[in-house]
This record gives structure tokens, C-alpha cells and sequence, in this order.
């Protein structure tokens, strides 16, 4: 399993290759996990590759594929339905025995993206893992916030199809009538000129707050303090981690009004311009008891929805199609 990025980092792709690789070994597999930057292995190491990320790593994944005479599943984690895709990426995707999407507005996607490969798109849509709890006393920052701060938590990556800096400028108005509103963004540096800018806007507007990245243990406190999870994402491939996580462990969550995020969160979820953001957010801040039942609700939700189990399944019977299990002796 390829993906573009370190497998420790904590990002979306990590996130998802960690819990994948979890259930294909439980299923009867032998798997490696590394990064398309650094990955090199022997001709006949392995039986089949997939690569998370059409962009960047199908084009590494595709070489290897060719190399070794062996099946490539591509997952397409996002991003990569964005824009027209280059050469080496069609190259890839042609090359591919099964493309997977998060969800079925990608799906449509990728299939409007390279129509001749619509016969092998299967959709698995995203599971979640819960979020582990840290040892105690766990992370300090949570726990020194005021109780009388109202706490809004935006995980995400750094980088403009994130929007990161929508946040705060959306919510700068209501932070002015609302003195004890604090928001906070945990994510990686992505792109240095988004980086430099949100840096900027943190130090205009002293309610928001960039944390940089935090450990995917370690999120839960953040999480469980925050009245209100917030995505303003431009772009997805499926349920993200992380409002999937937040939907999980019970957490309101208000997301910006993309396709992806009306399978989920949902529609009655989403905001669709800087007015509609600030009015929601206001609704579920001043009515918090209604705000958390309904949260209960979704969780519901997430666990029949985003199964583990259903995922696991769902990747298993793709990799058996290919390769055989492991067989004890």
C-alpha cells in the first residue's frame, strides 16, 4: 500500500491506509505500508499494490505495477478529482484493474474524469476508527482553555482546497459580539503561502488560534472540548476522518456546502455562505443541549453508516479477487 505522505503524519491518507491495512491483515493478508516518496522493493516482493491518491502516488504505483506484471487498485482520496489530470496520472488510471471512491459524488467524478474506466469505479464508502484515548492527564492546552470559552475546532490540512482561512474571516464578526469565542485549527503546513497567511490572520484576529499539527492520539480532548466541530473544505473525496471522528464521538458539526459533505454530514449540516456559517453556529451554540441530541443522533449514523466492519468487508472481497489469502499452516 502506497501513499503520499509519511505514514506517521497526520493526515486524512495515513489515517485511512492505517485502518485499511488493520483489516486486510485481519482478513488473512500480508501487507506493506510506505510512502511512494521512499518506497523501494524487489522485483516479486508483492502480489498487488494500491495506491491511495490517484495524483500522487498512482504514477510511482503504476511503474511498479508494470515492473512486477502484478494488479494496481487505485483509491482516490480526494484532491485528486480536482482539475484535469496530467498524463502520468491517466496513465495510471487506464493501467488500473479497480478504482475505488470514498463515496458517490466522487464516483460520478472520476467517471466524468476518465471516461473509459467507468466499468471498474466501485464505491467503498469511508469507515472510522474512535478516536484513541491519550494517557492521562493527557494534552494540556485543552484543559487550560477557560470554561466559559466557547471552543470551536477545525482539524485540517494547510493548504487553499481547505479553505483554513475562511474560518476566520467568516467568524471574526460574530468573535467581536461574542468575546469568549475561540477558534483553533490543528493541521499541517501544506502549502507555505496558505501557511504564512493563515499565520497572519491568527495574529489580526486573537479568537483563532493555529495549533500546527497534532497527533492523531491526541485529538480526542480536543474534540470532546469543542462545542462545535467546523470544515470549511472546498473539495472531497468522501466523509473526512475527521467529521467522521467528530460524528463518532457524538460532537456537532457544521461543514461547508460541497458534495461530499451533503452525504456527510448532511444538508441541515452545511452552511452556504459567511452569513448562513455564522447563524448556524450561533443556533448550536446558544441551544446546547439541543445541539448534542442531535449529535447522538448522527452517531447513530456514523456507526450503521461508516462501519468498520461494512468497509472491511467491502476491501476484503476487492483484494480476494486478486490475491489469495495467507493460508495458515
Amino acid at each position: 500500500m502506497l501513499i503520499p505522505c509519511s505514514p506517521t503524519a497526520p493526515r486524512g491518507n495515513s489515517t485511512t491506509a492505517a485502518r485499511l491495512l488493520n483489516a486486510l491483515e485481519r482478513s488473512g493478508h500480508e501487507l506493506s505500508l510506505d510512502s511512494v516518496q521512499t518506497a523501494q522493493f524487489s522485483p516479486g516482493t508483492f502480489d498487488l499494490l494500491i495506491a491511495l491518491h490517484a495524483a500522487d502516488s498512482g504514477p510511482a504505483a503504476c511503474a511498479f505495477a508494470m515492473r512486477d506484471n502484478i494488479p494496481l487498485v487505485i483509491l482516490f482520496t480526494g484532491t485528486d478529482i480536482n482539475g484535469k489530470p496530467s498524463d502520468a496520472t491517466l496513465e495510471a488510471v487506464s493501467e488500473a484493474q479497480s478504482l475505488v471512491t470514498l463515496g458517490n459524488h466522487a464516483a460520478r467524478r472520476v467517471r466524468d474524469l476518465f471516461p473509459n474506466c467507468g466499468d471498474k469505479v466501485i464505491v467503498i464508502p469511508q469507515a472510522v476508527s474512535p478516536l484513541p484515548e491519550p494517557k492521562p492527564p493527557g494534552p494540556e492546552l485543552p484543559r487550560t482553555l477557560d470554561s466559559e470559552c466557547e471552543l470551536i475546532f477545525m482539524p485540517t490540512g494547510i493548504r487553499a482546497v481547505k479553505d483554513p482561512l475562511r474560518g476566520i474571516s467568516a467568524l471574526a464578526p460574530l468573535a467581536k459580539k461574542r468575546p469568549q469565542l475561540r477558534l483553533w485549527i490543528a493541521g499541517e503546513a501544506l502549502e507555505e503561502q496558505v501557511a504564512e497567511q493563515l499565520q497572519v490572520l491568527c495574529e489580526k484576529h486573537t479568537f483563532a488560534r493555529w495549533l500546527g499539527p497534532i497527533p492523531r492520539g491526541e485529538l480526542a480532548p480536543y474534540f470532546r472540548r469543542a462545542q462545535v466541530i467546523l470544515s470549511t473544505s472546498k473539495s472531497e473525496g468522501g466523509a473526512p476522518n475527521a467529521l467522521l471522528e467528530a460524528g463518532l464521538m457524538g460532537r456537532p458539526l457544521l461543514a461547508s456546502d460541497i458534495p461530499a459533505h451533503r452525504e456527510f454530514p448532511g444538508v441541515k449540516h452545511l452552511f452556504g455562505n459567511d452569513q448562513d456559517l455564522r447563524r448556524k453556529l450561533v443556533a448550536l451554540l446558544d441551544e446546547p443541549n439541543k445541539a448534542l441530541l442531535d449529535a447522538a443522533a448522527r452517531r447513530e449514523e456514523v456507526r450503521q453508516g461508516h462501519a468498520l466492519a461494512r468497509e472491511a468487508a467491502a476491501w476484503s472481497s476487492l483484494v480476494h479477487s486478486f490475491v489469495p489469502p495467507v493460508q495458515e499452516p
